[in-house]
């Protein structure tokens, strides 16, 4: 038996080495994420090492759900206790149920059935975004991030977290 054939990734042509290397180039790029990043007009190594971000999200403080106040920004780490994904007004949404040591709270992504899959109850996560009530506090659409063991290990979690133009 002989395996399967992997993809082979050109070599990096001479000449074109270090910060001039077209981004096509980096590993896991290739000339699809090339293109994407192309639109940003990135097209080598040194203008994406330049490329900064246009916000940073401060989730050095975690709130708990208590004290989290609608409108306001926050960031929490709880317990995945229910994933369902209702159908309503012809649309499906994923509505993931958090419990942190001070409450529930409902985090809703608008007609994004998919997201479903993400969750499993008893996971630990952390959610971001702005608090909004319907009838009880909610995040809608929030950034998520489902943690480890060890949150230290976490990208989001304690930090500075950058946010980067959407393409």
């Amino acid at each position: 038996e002989t395996a399967a054939a992997k993809p082979v990734t050109p070599p990096i042509p001479a000449g074109e080495r270090g910060l001039d290397t077209p981004v096509q180039f980096l590993k896991g790029a290739g000339p699809r994420r090339a293109q994407l990043l192309s639109r940003l007009g990135i097209t080598t190594v040194g203008e994406l090492l330049l490329h900064l971000p246009r916000d940073y999200a401060d989730r050095t403080r975690l709130s708990t759900v208590a004290s989290a106040v609608v409108g306001q920004m926050v960031t929490l780490v709880g317990e995945v206790r229910r994933v369902e994904s209702p159908r309503r007004a012809g649309r499906q949404d994923t509505i993931v149920t958090v419990e942190d040591e001070t409450g529930l709270i409902h985090a809703i992504w608008f007609g994004q059935p998919f997201m479903k899959r993400q969750f499993a109850a008893g996971q630990r996560v952390m959610l971001s975004g702005e608090v909004g009530f319907h009838d009880r506090k909610r995040l809608n659409n929030p950034e998520w991030e489902v943690l480890s063991a060890e949150e230290s290990d976490s990208l989001n979690v304690g930090r500075l977290a950058p946010i980067y133009p959407a393409t």
